[in-house]
C-alpha cells in the first residue's frame, strides 16, 4: 500500500515489492495506490510496463478496489 505517498518514496517500494513477489512465485498481487489524481496509478502502470516479468496489469474491478488498486499478473 503506497496510498498517500509521494512518487519518489512510493516507486522504489513498489518495484521492490513486485520483485520479491515474483521471486516468491506469486502469480498475482495487488498494489493499493489510491484514487486521488491518478499520479501514483500512472507511475505504477509505467513501471509494470517496463518490467519483463509482468505479464499483465489492470485496475481493480468491483469488489477489488476499483480505480484505487492495480492487479498485477506475473509471467
Amino acid at each position: 500500500m503506497v496510498r498517500g505517498m509521494l512518487v519518489g518514496e512510493a516507486m522504489p517500494l513498489v518495484e521492490n515489492y513486485l520483485d520479491r513477489a515474483y521471486r516468491s512465485n506469486h502469480s498475482v498481487v495487488t498494489i493499493i495506490h489510491g484514487r486521488g489524481e491518478g499520479i501514483l496509478r500512472r507511475e505504477v502502470h509505467a513501471l509494470c510496463s517496463r518490467l519483463s516479468y509482468v505479464k499483465s496489469f489492470r485496475l481493480g474491478g468491483e469488489g477489488e478496489g476499483g480505480f484505487g488498486v492495480t492487479i498485477v499478473t506475473f509471467k
